[in-house]
């Protein structure tokens, strides 16, 4: 990510007139620079608090490239997902044939700040001050299951538990998929309850806990 970064500032230098080109520029450098700090394996008190202040400043140029470039140019968005979107929208006639779409204008795109990624990237400074360096952990897991000693089942799901849902989707009636999603996740801690008896897969915690790594 950090070479993409580095590689988008002369990409970028010069598409759009001034003062678009400035900002882009000033906002891809900030990028790059917290991006280098938040994956430093070696912090001092000093790192973290210019980790706050690229932070900061990131935060800062965000916004003003919201306010002035973003307005100053029209964004649609892209073809694939243009089609994608009239396929979703386009009514069906009482003979289940899809009517043709009223609707020939891509839909405007604009830059949403109000996601959880960017929500989340001022916590960053305080979670290397409680849990060290961000390569000691990971919220990508998709799923782990705990089995404790007294035999109760305890599910942690991931970033990326969404994985699990569209594997379910894909081995499940199309036609009533939502109850097979369902079906198929109230039966996974039976499944893999009997997994843990028959296998020897198991990794050990800490206190006397076993987990098993969803397939």
């Amino acid at each position: 990510m950090f070479c993409l970064l580095q590689c988008a500032i002369p990409v970028f230098e010069h598409l759009l007139p001034a003062p678009h080109n400035e900002r882009i520029s000033t906002i891809l450098f900030e990028f790059a620079t917290w991006h280098s700090l938040a994956k430093l394996r070696l912090h001092t008190d000093a790192t973290i608090s210019l980790l706050e202040a690229s932070t900061k400043r990131l935060g800062q140029y965000a916004r003003q490239f919201l306010a002035t470039t973003c307005q100053a140019f029209r964004t649609v968005e892209l073809p694939h997902e243009e089609t994608a979107r009239r396929k979703r929208t386009l009514p069906v006639d009482p003979k289940g044939k899809n009517r043709a779409s009223s609707d020939n204008e891509p839909k405007v795109k604009k830059l949403n700040l109000n996601t959880y990624k960017w929500h989340a990237l001022g916590d960053y400074p305080a979670a290397i001050r409680r849990y060290g360096t961000t390569d000691n952990y990971s919220t990508q897991i998709v799923s782990y299951t705990y089995i404790f000693p007294n035999a109760s089942i305890f599910n942690s799901q991931g970033e990326l538990e969404h994985w699990r849902v569209k594997k379910f989707y894909r081995v499940s009636s199309k036609s009533n998929f939502t109850e097979g999603i369902a079906k198929r996740q109230l039966r996974l801690p039976w499944g893999i309850s009997f997994d843990f008896q028959l296998t020897s897969h198991i990794s050990y915690l800490p206190h006397g806990v076993l987990a098993l790594r969803d397939a």
